[in-house]
């Protein structure tokens, strides 16, 4: 199997070879970084009304808030970054971007 040449082909690249089923959904943890805990909220807002599974926290670190937006899909390529440019575009209005994803794999 092949993969594009980006984080996203490379995270990709890196399930298959450990072995990952492509051929079953996953859930998949979309993060979004958002500068203050009033935006985060009101992404929040956004998302509840799409019927999104999400939760939102601080960052203890960074002092960031993170929205965790959970999907259930295929480890598909061209969904994943389809899914992360909706994200992008609903959070962009509160000065929230996509920082990328991840999954548990078992």
């Amino acid at each position: 199997m092949r993969f594009p040449k980006d984080e996203d082909g490379q995270t990709l690249e890196l399930l298959y070879k450990n072995g990952v089923d492509f051929n079953k959904k996953h859930q998949l943890d979309f993060f979004i970084v958002l500068e203050n805990e009033k935006d985060a909220f009101e992404l929040g807002r956004e998302l509840e009304e799409r019927n999104f599974m999400f939760t939102i926290e601080e960052d203890p670190e960074t002092k960031e808030w993170v929205c965790c937006v959970t999907k259930e899909m295929y480890l598909d390529y061209d969904e994943i970054v389809s899914f992360q440019k909706e994200l992008n575009k609903l959070s962009k209005p509160f000065n929230g971007y996509c920082d990328g994803w991840g999954t548990l794999v078992e």
